[in-house]
C-alpha cells in the first residue's frame, strides 16, 4: 500500500513539473533566416511553429549589434533599441496599441539579453533580464499565434534560444443543480441557525 501511494505521489510531481516546464523551440522555428546562430537581417522572420493561447510565457535570448530588437504575439508588435528613440519603448497592435513607454525601450548592443514575455488572458508583462519594461491589462483571452522575431534596416539580430511555458487554465466549478419538487417549483429551504422572523402583535 505504502509503494503504492509512493509511485501514485511520484507521477503527480512529474505531471505538475511537466506543466510548469519551459520547452526549447530553437529547434523547430520557421521561417527565413541565416546559418549559423540563427542570424536575421533586413526581410528575415523567425517563427514558433505552433500557436499559443494566453496563459503563456516566452523566454527568448537574443542580441541586436544595433537597432530593432523586434518581436510579434499578442496581436502586438514589439520594438527595442527603436530606430527613431532607442530609449522609447514601442508597442503597436493588439489590446496594448499605442501605449508606448519612454525610458524602456533601450537594451545594450551586442550584448545577448533575456526577454521574458508573460501573456495571461486578463494581462500582460515584459521583462528583460528580469527588470519590467512594460505591463498592460486588457483582453488577451482570444489571442492565438506564434511567436515572431525579426528586425528591419541594416541592423543584425541573432536568437539563441526561444523557450515556451504553458500554463494550464484552472477548471470551472460546476454550478449547482436546483432541486425542485413534484411541480417543477424549487421547495421551501429550511433554517438553520437564523434568527426567526420578527412578529408584529395586533
Amino acid at each position: 500500500m505504502k509503494l503504492f501511494i509512493f509511485a501514485a505521489w511520484i507521477i503527480f510531481i512529474s505531471l505538475s513539473s511537466a506543466q510548469d516546464k519551459f520547452v526549447e523551440q530553437i529547434r523547430q522555428v520557421k521561417g527565413t533566416f541565416h546559418q549559423p546562430a540563427l542570424r536575421l537581417m533586413d526581410g528575415d522572420i523567425l517563427m514558433t511553429k505552433s500557436s499559443y493561447r494566453a496563459p503563456v510565457e516566452f523566454l527568448i535570448k537574443a542580441k541586436t549589434d544595433h537597432r530593432n530588437l523586434r518581436f510579434r504575439y499578442a496581436g502586438a508588435q514589439v520594438i527595442f533599441n527603436w530606430e527613431i528613440d532607442e530609449d522609447q519603448f514601442r508597442i503597436d497592435g493588439g489590446p496594448a496599441d499605442g501605449r508606448h513607454v519612454k525610458g524602456q525601450g533601450r537594451i545594450p548592443k551586442g550584448e545577448y539579453v533575456s526577454v521574458r514575455w508573460i501573456v495571461m488572458p486578463t494581462y500582460q508583462k515584459i521583462f528583460v533580464d528580469d527588470e519590467l519594461r512594460f505591463e498592460h491589462k486588457g483582453d488577451y483571452s482570444k489571442i492565438k499565434e506564434p511567436l515572431s522575431v525579426y528586425t528591419i534596416g541594416k541592423s543584425e539580430v541573432r536568437v539563441k534560444s526561444i523557450k515556451v511555458r504553458r500554463f494550464e487554465e484552472p477548471k470551472k466549478e460546476p454550478e449547482p443543480k436546483k432541486v425542485e419538487d413534484q411541480n417543477g417549483k424549487e421547495p421551501f429551504k429550511q433554517r438553520g441557525n437564523e434568527a426567526p422572523p420578527e412578529v408584529t402583535l395586533r
